[in-house]
C-alpha cells in the first residue's frame, strides 16, 4: 500500500478508531479503579 493510501484509510477511520479507544477506556476504568481500591 501507498503512503498514500494508508494516509486517507486513516483519516477515513480516525472517528471509528477514536470511538474503539473511548469505548475500550469506559470499558477499563471501572475494573482498574476496582482494583485500586
Amino acid at each position: 500500500m501507498s503512503p498514500a493510501r494508508v494516509d486517507s484509510f486513516r483519516k477515513d477511520h480516525r472517528a471509528a478508531i477514536r470511538f474503539a479507544t473511548g469505548l475500550t477506556l469506559l470499558l477499563l476504568a471501572p475494573l482498574i479503579y476496582w482494583q485500586v481500591i
